[in-house]
């Protein structure tokens, strides 16, 4: 595997080309003043100990961070 695509509600994710893996998740989200839930899927390209998140939201925002690789592991390929 050398690179990885996440089509969500009309946004497509493209994970980085060669990176050492992959993953993709589905992380809830609870205002805890409401009880209101969301719902965004993520797409991550792993280098060493890291993960470069790209996310997407039943919004269409679309934004990225950066997670220590074993927050993760259960959801990557590597």
């Amino acid at each position: 595997m050398t690179q990885l695509r996440l089509q969500v509600n009309g946004i497509t994710l493209i994970g980085a080309r060669n990176a050492d893996g992959y993953l993709q998740c589905t992380e809830i989200r609870v205002i805890l003043d409401t009880g209101e839930t969301t719902s965004i899927r993520g797409l991550g390209s792993i280098f060493g100990g890291s993960v470069l998140m790209n996310w997407v939201d039943e919004d269409h925002n679309v934004w990225q961070d950066v997670r220590p690789v074993e927050d993760l592991r259960v959801h990557s390929t590597l």
